[in-house]
């Protein structure tokens, strides 16, 4: 963290996401809200970079969150595409069907929403689920080989087709000005000072309302920030062979509700088998999303769990597959490690990334069952994220 200039502040949490969502709120929107204006910024970018509006904290808070969902999206990043689809408007209507402060139309509203029964007016909701449809795009041109920067590729294909940038291999002209719009959005949200750590110019001058947000949202900040969760650090639990999931658990945490965490992350885990030394389980939890990985042996039936460190509400599961995927598998959830119930079951798996909103659901362990191969291979998993509060 640089120096105590709250813009540095909030520009640290944005470019590096190093804190949690919270505290960037606490550091830094107050701060933008109390100097009674809304603050446009000088940036240096390649693309010059758009102004655009600055998001309310709750936008902020939710921006940050879903930036979460993928390597390839930043908090910037998302909030350029926000901006350059409704402006931060969710009143905005856009071609195709697009609404909504994320501009998804109803269909990729449905098929993303991260979790049962969301609000189509649900500012959070959409925006979660625009991240969602980007990070299942980022996968599935990966899976496809297809080369070039993945998140403006994935912005493509958001803007024509999977198909159109699958044909051409490169951003299509016809998405290119979106593509640069995002990319010169994404650059001004990146850079919330100028050169010099300071604010710059204010274009235009809020009424006492906002003010006043201001300072309550400085009141609430002061409280502190909310609860990380478990804690990241751990030793690996590693088996070779089939095991009762019923082991010792880690020391419990107390859990704690507020904004969606990541739950999973440096875990105690254990799995049915391995494939060979290196693909050992613990490398399904560590967040290197392209190079390591947990992978059994060549054999259907196979089995991988992770220890949350105490009893969560589970919201939402992220699998990532390496080239040897699932065709049908289970997500099952258990308090106390012996009975498991099942809360997703997919019987026509096809790899990717695999962005899974479930019925909220209380865990201290959560499993993946894998029943039958996708290939001749046994299952193989880069990544296995299990997010609630």
């Amino acid at each position: 963290m640089s120096g105590t200039n709250p813009w540095r502040r909030l520009h640290d949490a944005f470019r590096n996401r190093r804190i949690g969502t919270r505290r960037a709120i606490a550091w830094g929107l107050p701060a933008l809200c109390l100097t009674g204006t809304v603050i446009g910024l000088s940036v240096a970018s390649a693309e010059g970079g758009h102004p655009g509006r600055v998001p309310t904290p709750g936008q902020a808070e939710a921006i940050a969150a879903a930036a979460g969902s993928c390597p390839a999206l930043t908090p910037a990043r998302l909030a350029g595409q926000v901006m350059a689809n409704s402006g931060f408007d969710a009143r905005t209507r856009g071609n195709g069907g697009g609404e909504g402060i994320a501009g998804l139309n109803s269909a990729a509203f449905t098929r993303w929403a991260p979790w049962p029964d969301a609000n189509r007016g649900d500012e959070a909701a959409n925006i979660v689920a625009l991240a969602h449809q980007m990070c299942d795009l980022v996968g599935n041109l990966r899976l496809a080989g297809v080369g070039g920067d993945p998140w403006r590729m994935a912005l493509a294909a958001y803007r024509t087709s999977f198909d159109d940038v699958i044909a051409t291999a490169e951003v299509p002209a016809s998405a290119r000005a979106y593509v640069n719009q995002v990319a010169a959005y994404a650059d001004w949200y990146g850079a919330l000072t100028d050169l010099h750590g300071t604010p710059g110019p204010s274009p235009s001058v809020p009424g006492p309302a906002s003010a006043a947000a201001g300072r309550t949202a400085l009141a609430d900040a002061s409280r502190g920030p909310a609860t990380a969760g478990p804690s990241p650090s751990r030793p690996a639990v590693v088996s070779a062979r089939p095991s009762s999931v019923a082991a010792a658990a880690a020391p419990a945490t107390t859990p704690t509700r507020g904004p969606t965490q990541k739950l999973s992350v440096n875990r105690p885990s254990r799995a049915s088998s391995i494939q060979e030394a290196g693909t050992e389980p613990q490398w399904a939890f560590d967040t290197n999303y392209t190079s390591t990985r947990w992978a059994s042996a060549y054999a259907d039936n196979q089995w991988l769990w992770v220890d949350l460190g105490g009893t969560y509400t589970v919201t939402s599961v992220i699998l990532r597959w390496e080239n040897a995927y699932a065709k049908s598998y289970d997500v099952q959830v258990s308090v106390e490690g012996t009975a498991w119930t099942t809360i997703y079951t997919d019987t026509n798996g096809n790899g990717g990334d695999d962005h899974i909103a479930v019925p909220p659901s209380a865990a201290h362990f959560v499993r993946l069952r894998c029943h039958v191969r996708g290939t001749k291979f046994g299952f193989s998993l880069y990544d296995f994220e299990a997010l609630g509060y």
